[in-house]
């Protein structure tokens, strides 16, 4: 038989909505593709919280980041 038939590729894209959001912090849009691409995996939620982490007067910034970085990474891996 035709081992092709009915076989579908999955092209991956950049997350649109990760895109958009990016819009106003001027980057170069190298820097808004990768992130773009990358998101789902956690890199944009990285990003966006050094980005608050920066703009905000925070207590306990470093337990915010570590954790923040943990829970992506754990997610990553949990991906398969």
């Amino acid at each position: 038989g035709d081992h092709g038939a009915g076989s579908a590729v999955f092209v991956a894209e950049p997350d649109r909505s990760v895109a958009l959001s990016l819009a106003g912090l001027k980057l170069r849009p190298p820097t808004v593709i990768f992130l773009a691409w990358f998101g789902p995996r956690g890199i944009a939620s990285i990003f966006f919280g050094l980005v608050v982490l920066e703009e905000a007067n925070l207590a306990h910034e470093e337990l915010i980041f570590n954790t923040m970085t943990f829970t992506v990474l754990l997610s990553v891996l949990r991906m398969d």
